[in-house]
């Protein structure tokens, strides 16, 4: 059996989640998607493959998700 004390002090220190997941009003899982697809595909420079492998989706997917956004 693990107890609590086995596991890394790390696990239990508070931490911080990033900005866009913490917006002023609660948000659909949809735009949360859209908006956290545009921060990585933001990061990447524009490139839909690398954000795509970030992301751990197909290029279709992300497409499709952009679409959305109508970009």
């Amino acid at each position: 059996m693990i107890l609590p004390e086995d596991l890394p002090k790390k696990l239990f220190e508070e931490t911080k989640a990033p900005e866009i997941l913490i917006p002023e009003k609660p948000l659909s899982l949809r735009e949360l998607e859209k908006r956290y697809a545009l921060k990585v595909l933001q990061e990447t420079g524009g490139n839909k493959k690398k954000a795509s492998e970030i992301l751990g989706i197909d290029r279709v997917t992300l497409y499709r998700i952009l679409e959305k956004e109508e970009l």
